[in-house]
């Protein structure tokens, strides 16, 4: 993620693309935690935003 982040790559899919080899994860799996990270994200972002 950081290295799409930071403009390295432009897509996920891209950096997984580039690092496949050295991963030791399939396409879905890395997807899946992304899906994850982005959950929590929106959660705690919920959280700290005032209500309105």
């Amino acid at each position: 993620m950081s290295l799409v982040v930071c403009g390295i790559y432009f897509s996920v899919n891209a950096a997984y693309l580039a690092k496949a080899s050295s991963l030791n994860v399939s396409r879905t799996a890395v997807y899946g935690k992304l899906n994850g990270i982005y959950l929590v994200l929106v959660l705690r972002c919920y959280e700290k935003l005032p209500h309105l």
